[in-house]
């Protein structure tokens, strides 16, 4: 028996009525009601490749290539604020490869990335710089040789970490 799985409903009943020993695409459109074009391009499918699984590889091919590909990753991390504009130009110009900045923006979300907007206002209000200076001024003449200062963005924009007597990391 000829592997099923994925196949639409037609497909299936055409591979039923040909494992069953029916060969004759007339009587298999008679029985089936599918069109005859459909059922003598699926019978030749059949004896071409025994399956009527879909083939794959038709369509375009594409035009950003492997190498390409690395190129627009080593644009993205050398600056993440590039345009998918400029990594066009980038490609037409050091790898002339001509395309459109559409079809970067699709391939940058095929492989992961995704855009967004800048921030219409700085992460920190004046506010906030307030509360930090009086924080500052508040803990200057603290012990600082056991503390770890963490800048990456976890919960907060800024935290502290410290380090008690038995090695272990604490949220401060």
């Amino acid at each position: 028996m000829l592997h099923q799985n994925g196949l639409k409903q037609s497909h299936r009943r055409i591979l039923q009525l040909w494992e069953n020993g029916e060969r004759s695409p007339l009587k298999i459109h008679r029985i089936t009601k599918l069109s005859l074009s459909t059922i003598k391009y699926n019978i030749r499918k059949l004896r071409e490749t025994g399956s009527l699984c879909h083939r794959h590889g038709n369509g375009r091919r594409c035009r950003i290539t492997s190498g390409a590909s690395q190129a627009i990753g080593q644009y993205i991390k050398q600056n993440k604020e590039i345009t998918a504009r400029e990594i066009s130009t980038k490609l037409r110009k050091f790898k002339h490869l001509r395309v459109c900045e559409r079809t970067v923006q699709r391939h940058l979300k095929k492989i992961g990335y995704t855009s967004v907007r800048p921030r219409k206002k700085p992460m920190l209000t004046d506010r906030h710089r307030k509360q930090r200076l009086e924080w500052a001024k508040a803990h200057k003449n603290d012990n600082w040789d056991r503390t770890i200062f963490q800048t990456k963005r976890l919960s907060s924009y800024f935290a502290i970490l410290y380090v008690d007597g038995r090695n272990s990391l604490k949220w401060r």
